[in-house]
């Protein structure tokens, strides 16, 4: 144990380090998650030829291009950078799925709801789920702290 305590930064490198992996792999569900959306929203749009695929490229498309040209557009004007919300995300779902603007846009709407259902139910189901198991686990300590007095008691 003394071997470690000499070597601090070690013990935080390794602790940072599994936090970022933490951290990519929230992103990566959430990413997963808004494929699904994306796909739901095509569905819904009645977008024919609709995949895991398309939605992935779209996805990546509208998450590091779209970024960038949303924030190109924010910096010319506000009220740019808040109609490119919605118009630069949909011309790359058009040009991905090749259909209408109307399409386009029904889908990256359904996009956006269905992705803001889906985080809300998730992190509810994640907080009350860890919530009651960190309960579960309170009683079944007490009961086995209980459980081993009477066991000492009687002996």
């Amino acid at each position: 144990m003394e071997k470690f305590a000499e070597y601090p930064e070690i013990i935080a490198g390794a602790g940072i380090g599994i936090v970022i992996f933490i951290i990519l792999g929230i992103l990566f569900v959430f990413w997963l998650f808004n494929i699904f959306c994306m796909m739901m929203g095509a569905k819904v749009a009645n977008i024919s030829n609709r995949s895991f695929g398309k939605a992935f490229v779209a996805s990546l498309l509208i998450a590091w291009l779209g970024g960038a040209v949303i924030g190109g557009l924010s910096l010319l004007h506000p009220l740019l950078g808040l109609a490119g919300l919605i118009f630069v995300p949909a011309i790359f779902i058009k040009m991905v799925y090749s259909c209408d603007l109307g399409q386009a846009i029904i889908a990256y709407i359904i996009n956006i709801i269905t992705s803001i259902t889906l985080t809300i139910v998730l992190i509810l189901t994640l907080t009350f789920g860890l919530g009651l198991s960190i309960d579960k686990l309170k009683k079944q300590s007490n009961e086995d702290n209980k459980e081993k007095k009477t066991i000492e008691v009687q002996k």
